[in-house]
């Protein structure tokens, strides 16, 4: 069984609550609804640890993150960008450092509306990940059918966002060919 963490920066309300019939000890807070959101995505990409960008950024230069998307959540307006920890700057491999700025640039490309693009720089990744193959399987979507004009390439995270269907596996290969050439 594999275990989410997520990993959100912010204030909470932690303790015991409620009233002398009934209590419960519990938390609540903004960092609390972001934490589960993260959790859940978690699931989503396939990976076991997710932060938000406020944790990145408190995290500092000594660790390396790679930008999993810009998701959009329940009972959240503003979209929510999510980074998996790589681990310490320093440690980092060179293979591990190239694969990572292949996905950022196959992401800059996806929300720039170049599918194409983004879908040879994730191929060029070799065996995909989570992140990778959602990420790839939205471009290859969008490559034939762009999205709508007010598209902004924030995923709507919900449990209809899960799988794409074999219908299109047809269009994927066209858009596969093409990105190929």
């Amino acid at each position: 069984m594999l275990t989410a963490i997520a990993l959100p920066a912010g204030v909470a309300v932690v303790g015991e609550m409620g009233t002398e019939e009934r209590t419960k000890y519990g938390m609540i807070g903004d960092a609390v609804n972001v934490a589960s959101r993260l959790e859940a995505a978690s699931k989503r990409f396939d990976t076991t640890t997710l932060v938000s960008r406020e944790t990145r950024d408190q995290a500092g230069a000594a660790f390396l993150f790679r930008e999993i998307d810009a998701i959009r959540v329940v009972g959240r307006a503003a979209p929510l960008r999510i980074f998996e920890p790589l681990g310490t700057t320093d440690a980092a491999l060179p293979e591990r450092i190239a694969a990572h700025d292949r996905y950022e640039a196959a992401l800059v490309a996806y929300r720039a509306r170049d599918f194409a693009r983004a879908i040879a720089l994730l191929a060029a990744q070799g065996p995909a990940d989570g992140a990778t193959r959602s990420l790839l399987e939205r471009a290859r979507r969008y490559c034939d059918s762009l999205p709508p004009a007010d598209w902004d390439g924030v995923l709507m995270l919900d449990a209809k966002e899960r799988h794409f269907g074999d219908a299109r596996a047809q269009l994927r290969r066209s858009c596969w060919s093409r990105a190929r050439s």
